[in-house]
Parts: C-alpha cells; structure tokens; sequence
C-alpha cells in the first residue's frame, strides 16, 4: 500500500490517473510472485464490504487507534504470568494518544 494514498479507494486512483492522462505501466509483478496475497486480500475485503460497506474505513480508522496494552507484545506484558482463565488481571500499560496524519 502506498501510505498517502491509504485514503483513496483503488478505483479513485485509478479514473484520476486515466483523467489526468497520466502513462501507466502494466505491472503483473504482484501475481507473478506466489506468497503474495494482495488480490486474494482485496476480494476479502471486498466481500466484506458487501456484508458491512464502510468495512474499510473502519480498518483505517482502527490503523490510527492502536492501543498497546491490547497488542500481543510479549516486551509491554508477560502473559506467561496470566494464564488463560486466571482471575488475576495482566498490568495495563498507560494508553498515549497519538496524532492522526
């Protein structure tokens, strides 16, 4: 994904690029290599979007609210002290907001 353009949808890029008469070259980069999981990723989503439409703004939104004390990082918790089923809560880590771009 090219970050700036994470607010764009693909389609968008794609008429402003044909408006624009910018030149474009055919990549098959992306199906030629077999562990890339790009266009199986994008009819994921796109199926997705079909049940719940605003599916990828909400993973954007998600994108820019990390929350670290609910990451699995074994460097902010030692879940090897909270076993699955224990009463015993897991240390919370301060929560710091951070900017938007």
């Amino acid at each position: 994904m090219i970050r700036p353009l994470a607010y764009c949808a693909e389609e968008d890029i794609a008429a402003y690029a044909k408006a624009m008469k910018f030149p474009t070259v055919p990549c098959t980069l992306c199906d030629e290599q077999p562990d890339l999981q790009r266009r199986a990723m994008g009819e994921l989503l796109d199926g997705l979007e079909q049940r719940f439409p605003s599916v990828r703004q909400s993973i954007l939104r998600a994108l820019g609210d990390v929350r670290p004390d609910h990451l699995l990082d074994r460097n902010l918790h030692d879940f090897s002290k909270n076993a699955a089923g224990s009463a015993e809560p897991v240390e919370r880590v301060e929560r710091k907001k951070l900017p938007l771009v």
